[in-house]
């Protein structure tokens, strides 16, 4: 089962890079998956979603296609400037960023490489990783 994560976008990125500085990339190890949305629940190559439409949908919450899933950080982008503060810097609406798919790199390290973007076409065929 390939490990699931979400990537913010390239600005939050570039942004926790420079507080990381040496200490090493925000896109390697725990760093990757720790945007509080890791696709839970998400068993990329597991089989088939077993369970009825009450209890498990193809849709999601705004009746759309989970093809990529999508997801964000609570709140949005997840970074706030000090110009911005005291706002969390939230935005509403739907998610736009694809929940990934990825294996973990053999050296040991923990870094996780994406190798595509989780989607779930059918609960026969189940949570798929559609390669990029």
């Amino acid at each position: 089962m390939d490990a699931t994560f979400h990537i913010a976008n390239g600005s939050v990125l570039a942004a926790r890079e420079v507080e990381l500085g040496a200490v090493g990339p925000f896109t390697a190890g725990g760093n990757l998956v720790g945007s509080n949305a890791v696709g839970i629940g998400i068993g990329c190559g597991q089989g088939p979603v077993v369970g009825t439409p009450e209890q498990y949908t193809l849709l999601d919450q705004d009746n759309a296609a989970r093809i990529p899933q999508r997801s964000q950080v609570i709140g949005g982008v997840g970074l706030t400037t000090s110009a911005d503060w005291p706002s969390s810097g939230g935005v509403e609406g739907k998610a736009t960023l694809p929940i990934e798919a990825g294996a973990a790199t053999a050296d040991g390290s923990g870094e996780v490489t994406g190798v595509g973007l989780a989607g779930l076409a059918s609960l026969a065929a189940g949570w798929v990783n559609t390669v990029i």
